[in-house]
């Protein structure tokens, strides 16, 4: 992307990128999946002023914000049910697909031109 169309938010949620997370065979003989009862948080290195994770490259200006399906930014480290985001559930019952989206964010310091990269982790938690 050029830094024009990192410049402003509009450009910026226009660049917005859907993922999806398959769940398969999650449950067990005591626990079958239940996206009421699940929740998902994702990890790695945060932002210090927004909410979003920090890319590594020329510099510490660019990240990337995690949302929901219903675009919602999900907060570094906090705890969602996984209902908010079911796409869809596979025809067998034990098959969830969850869609999460991407946003770059500024986080306010010097953003520089080159290649960034980051690790985004996911944890699901179910009782």
């Amino acid at each position: 992307l050029t830094m024009t169309k990192l410049s402003t938010a509009v450009e910026r949620e226009q660049q917005t990128r859907p993922f999806d997370i398959e769940l398969r065979d999650c449950g067990s003989v005591y626990s079958t999946i239940d996206s009421k009862t699940w929740v998902i948080r994702f990890d790695g290195h945060a932002a210090r002023n927004i909410y979003a994770f920090v890319l590594q490259g020329p510099s510490q200006g660019l990240g990337v914000s995690v949302l929901d399906n219903t675009k919602n930014i999900l907060i570094p480290g906090e705890s969602y049910p996984l209902f908010k985001s079911v796409l869809r559930q596979g025809k067998s019952g034990q098959t969830l697909f969850l869609r999460y989206f991407l946003r770059l964010e500024l986080t306010g310091k010097p953003l520089q031109a080159g290649s960034y990269q980051g690790l985004v982790r996911f944890f699901i938690d179910y009782q």
